[in-house]
């Protein structure tokens, strides 16, 4: 195998595969030779990507689902609404794998190593990657191998995790609209930190079921099986059904520490890219975007700078999570007023970050006002503790607004 590459993506995950779908189907940059390091091969369902547009997309024919309508329930609320003209589609990560390899397959100039990948730096301003003690080099590595140092998060951002579990589940007989995905459902023990159910039909008998949790601590296996099995006997009144596959996942509520940089050979991309919005653990529409900004800076010769976040959504994003993490308890409030307020189609764009300032007035003003003033001045505080610390030559230190 040869050593040099035009483009090395290490990682074979939803990001990589990815980008190396959009390399092949370039037409300026399929020639180029690409190689995709990765530990194994992807075999099975190891996760499930979902996500809303308005339009079809790339992969919209892979989806097993789609609804067009949502629901999300809370104590004293229940509300189900159109989102047209979004659909909210499912996507198995076994269905985009075999989908993959088998367009790759047929691109030579493409090819995959499997192995450790132990180093991956920038040496003489090209990309190098070590893989079993195997040395390959290309002009840009796009990384999106996570190891533990990097899970940090980026200064300035509180520290807790989206985690879930699921059963893919099989009922007796009809229990579920299969038009209607439950987006949240907090009807839940709130234990440890905000918690919900999401719940997508496939029919009117199956149905995938997560218990949710945003918190700094993770729970114990058999909390997320208890927390799913109270749900699902509400649900079927003590009927039976049987498990049929289960998924567990941890997403990282924050920007990762490793930015990508200005320009450089090593360029982070997926969840260390930035790609992972950080309040809602939302990503597979935004590494499409991101993908596509590769590509076009890639065509024109560029190095394949990230575009940063507005400025404002990323402030909406602090804010929210300064509040589940230091005023958890009003969790379920805040998202209640959320979606009791506002056309669900509102808030999916909001979540886009495409919405406009008057149309954010909108959705706030129906927020509790004085529990996000009064975060909005905690973390006006933090911010300004910091840099006032930095002036005077020393280093960050816990103060009252610190997570």
């Amino acid at each position: 195998m040869e050593r040099g590459y035009d483009y090395i993506i290490a990682g074979g995950g939803c990001a990589g595969l990815q980008l190396a779908l959009g390399l092949v189907t370039d037409a300026l940059l399929a020639p180029c030779r690409v190689l995709i390091v990765d530990r194994a091969p992807k075999a099975g369902n190891d996760r499930t990507w979902c996500f809303w547009s308005q339009h079809p997309g790339l992969y919209s024919g892979l989806l097993c689902k789609t609804w067009d309508r949502l629901r999300v329930s809370a104590p004293g609320f229940d509300r189900t609404e159109s989102i047209a003209p979004y659909s909210y589609g499912m996507l198995r990560s076994a269905d985009f794998y075999a989908y993959a390899y088998a367009v790759l397959a047929d691109h030579p100039q493409v090819q995959f190593h499997y192995g450790e990948v132990e180093h991956i730096r920038e040496e003489a301003g090209r990309g190098v990657v070590w893989v079993d003690g195997v040395r390959f080099e290309a002009r840009y590595v796009f990384n999106s191998c996570l190891g533990r140092e990097q899970l940090q998060p980026r200064e300035g951002y509180a520290s807790f995790w989206q985690h879930f579990k699921g059963w893919w589940i099989r009922a007796e007989g009809p229990v579920f609209d299969p038009g209607t995905a439950t987006l949240m459902d907090f009807r839940v023990a709130q234990a440890g930190g905000l918690s919900f159910m999401y719940v997508l039909p496939l029919s009117a008998s199956e149905a995938l079921v997560e218990y949710t949790v945003f918190s700094p601590d993770l729970l114990a296996d058999a909390q997320y099986d208890e927390a799913l099995s109270k749900y699902m006997d509400s649900l079927l009144s003590g009927s039976s059904y049987a498990i049929l596959e289960t998924e567990k996942g941890v997403i990282p509520m924050f920007p990762l520490s490793e930015a990508r940089p200005a320009a450089g050979a090593v360029v982070p991309i997926g969840s260390l890219g930035g790609a992972v919005k950080p309040t809602t653990g939302y990503a597979f529409m935004r590494i499409q975007s991101d993908t596509r900004g590769i590509l076009d800076c890639l065509r024109r010769g560029q190095a394949p700078v990230r575009k940063p976040a507005t400025s404002r959504f990323t402030w909406y994003d602090r804010l929210l999570l300064h509040l589940l993490q230091h005023h958890k308890s009003r969790g379920v409030a805040i998202f209640s007023s959320l979606f009791r307020r506002n056309p669900y189609r509102l808030i999916l764009r909001f979540l886009d970050e495409q919405t406009l300032p008057a149309q954010e007035v909108r959705i706030f003003s129906g927020l509790p006002v004085g529990l996000f003033s009064r975060a909005a001045v905690e973390l006006w505080a933090k911010r300004f503790f910091r840099r006032w610390q930095l002036s005077k030559g020393g280093q960050p230190a816990t103060n009252p607004y610190s997570p």
